[in-house]
C-alpha cells in the first residue's frame, strides 16, 4: 500500500510582528483582502482568508498568554493589523510562537526593532598607598588596629579553656 503524499492546498501568509510592554502587534501582509476569519483564544490564534484564488490559513500557538476579548484588528488595505493585549504585561516574549523551530513566514518587524543597550558602570580602582586614607574615605571604623590581641590580655578562648580545666 502506497500512502498518498502530503500536500497542503493552503498557504501561510507573511507575518511581521513586534511587541510593546502591554501588547503584541501582528501585521499580516496580504494586500486587498476583503473578508477574513479571525479567532483568538488564551493561547492561540486562527486566521484564514481567500485572496487571489489562493487559500491562506494560520494556526499560531503563542509564546505567552493573551487577552482575546480586548483584541483589536483592522484591515488597512495593504495589510491586516492585529493588536493583541498580553496577559502578563511588561514581560518580554522570546519569540511569537510556542514552537522552537523557526517559521520562515513569521519574522520580526524591521521597522520596530529595538536596540537594547545595557548601561554599565566601570569601577575605577584607585591604588591605595595609605590604609588610614582608605578607611577614612570608605567610612570604616571597626577594623582592628594592627597588632596581636595577646599582647595585653588573654582571649575569651583562653579563659574558656581555663574554666573547663577546673
Amino acid at each position: 500500500m502506497n500512502p498518498l503524499p502530503l500536500k497542503s492546498y493552503v498557504r501561510t501568509p507573511k507575518i511581521l510582528w513586534y511587541q510593546a510592554d502591554d501588547r503584541i502587534v501582528l501585521r499580516i501582509m496580504l494586500a486587498g483582502v476583503q473578508r477574513y476569519f479571525l479567532n483568538l483564544d488564551l493561547d492561540h490564534m486562527q486566521f484564514s482568508t481567500k485572496h487571489d484564488d489562493k487559500l491562506y490559513y494560520l494556526c499560531l500557538y503563542f509564546f505567552g498568554a493573551v487577552i482575546p476579548e480586548e483584541t483589536v484588528h483592522q484591515n488597512l488595505g495593504r495589510e491586516i493589523k492585529i493588536q493583541i493585549p498580553k496577559a502578563h504585561k511588561f514581560l518580554k516574549w522570546l519569540r511569537l510562537h510556542d514552537e522552537k523551530s523557526k517559521n520562515p513566514q513569521i519574522s520580526i518587524d524591521p521597522d520596530k526593532i529595538e536596540d537594547t543597550t545595557w548601561v554599565t558602570r566601570r569601577i575605577h580602582e584607585r591604588p591605595w598607598t595609605d590604609f588610614e586614607e582608605y578607611k577614612r574615605e570608605n567610612k570604616i571604623t571597626n577594623i582592628m588596629p594592627a597588632g596581636s590581641s595577646t599582647d595585653s590580655d588573654s582571649s575569651d578562648d583562653e579563659r574558656f579553656v581555663k574554666l573547663c580545666d577546673l
